[in-house]
């Protein structure tokens, strides 16, 4: 009869840590995402297109600044 009270013990502590293994995990995968997010806008510069569709969307001033400095 202990043998089962400590066998659900043990697996009780098992499963909560088990979530907390899977938040760790969650945890690690942003983590990652974000530095491999940040190593792409490393290598983008101005002049690419996604970047400069992000950077001059309805931002009329900028825009003209740039076209002042090209111009």
């Amino acid at each position: 009869m202990c043998w089962g009270i400590i066998e659900k013990r043990e697996n009780s502590c098992y499963n909560s840590n088990k979530g907390t293994d899977d938040w760790m995990n969650v945890e690690r995968q942003a983590e990652l995402k974000r530095k491999e997010t940040l190593e792409a806008i490393d290598k983008l510069c101005l002049l690419d297109d996604n970047l400069m569709t992000l950077a001059f969307d309805r931002n009329i001033d900028a825009t003209e600044l740039v076209l002042n400095i090209i111009l």
